[in-house]
């Protein structure tokens, strides 16, 4: 079984075709993208470096990890192997997998023992502008120009 340690590699470790080839993949997949460009972030300005990453081997998906104190947040992304899936029996702290509802079946054989729970997360996101949205001078939408305030409200 492969390890998390010799599968992903730290944001500091990614090369700049890597980061390249994530920003890519990521584009437009909301909050991926945000959470990647967060990473980025967190290195080059705070030194914080503890998000690893492995890119699938066929290049049609990823891993992204987040690790605290005593727990790590793992997200599958896209298409992977089940070997690169295998990795997360190797995590030793407690955690989450976050993953597209078709690949629970293909997690469980590697977690049976240690899953606790299973939950169904939506992500909404909005799509179709042809409702009209009241005017207010004290609001407005977000956009990609509003990245970095948004990052910033997320680490406080």
């Amino acid at each position: 079984m492969l390890s998390p340690e010799n599968l992903l590699a730290p944001t500091s470790q990614l090369g700049k075709d890597q980061i390249a080839w994530i920003r890519r993949f990521l584009s437009g997949k909301m909050p991926f993208e945000l959470y990647f460009e967060s990473s980025l972030d967190d290195l080059n300005k705070r030194g914080l470096d503890n998000r690893s990453y492995r890119i699938g081997d066929a290049k049609k998906g990823m891993i992204a990890n987040i690790r605290f104190d005593d727990a790590s947040i793992t997200t599958l992304i896209g298409e992977l192997s089940d070997r690169e899936i295998e990795v997360l029996a190797g995590f030793q702290a407690k955690g989450e997998v976050h993953c597209e509802e078709q690949d629970l079946a293909r997690i469980e054989p590697f977690l049976r023992s240690r899953i606790g729970e299973v939950k169904t997360l939506i992500y909404y996101g909005l799509q179709d502008f042809t409702f009209r949205i009241p005017e207010d001078n004290d609001t407005r939408m977000l956009g990609k120009e509003d990245l970095r305030v948004v990052q910033s409200f997320f680490r406080t």
